[in-house]
């Protein structure tokens, strides 16, 4: 008798790009969990990274002065450096995982599940949430 098994070899690290927030919400990105709410509805050009294996998201989008004025209505100041990985995307500024952004003149609010950073001098804003286990975990395999 011969068993034959499936196997599901996933990718578990995705990088997507959407043009504004519209093109990621038919996407789907917000209500997977992969952007920031905040972003909605003013954001452009975001890049999303996601680490299925790790439940780690980063991300990077033209900051305007809407999604100011959102960051600051709606979030809280905040400090956090997610952690350094080999897998994350080059993209990502170094100095927001060194610990030192507000050196470099970048601000970092609490909005919500998700921190995010805005560049004033770069015009550029990153998110990034790091899930415990069990938490917006994602489906890996596609039939």
């Amino acid at each position: 008798m011969i068993i034959a098994g499936i196997m599901c070899a996933c990718e578990e690290k995705f990088e997507s790009y959407y043009p504004s927030a519209a093109d990621a919400a038919k996407a789907g990105a917000f209500d997977h969990g992969w952007l920031p709410e905040v972003l909605k509805p003013d954001v452009m050009n975001i890049k999303e990274w996601h680490d299925i294996d790790s439940n780690e998201v980063r991300g990077r989008f033209a900051l305007n002065e809407r999604v100011l004025n959102s960051l600051q209505s709606s979030c809280k100041p905040g400090l956090d450096v997610p952690r350094k990985t080999w897998s994350m995307p080059k993209w990502f500024p170094a100095s927001i995982t060194r610990g030192d952004a507000a050196a470099h003149g970048i601000r970092i609010f609490r909005c919500d599940d998700f921190f995010v950073a805005e560049d004033t001098a770069a015009a550029a804003g990153y998110f990034w949430a790091k899930y415990p286990s069990g938490q917006n975990e994602q489906v890996c395999c596609r039939p």
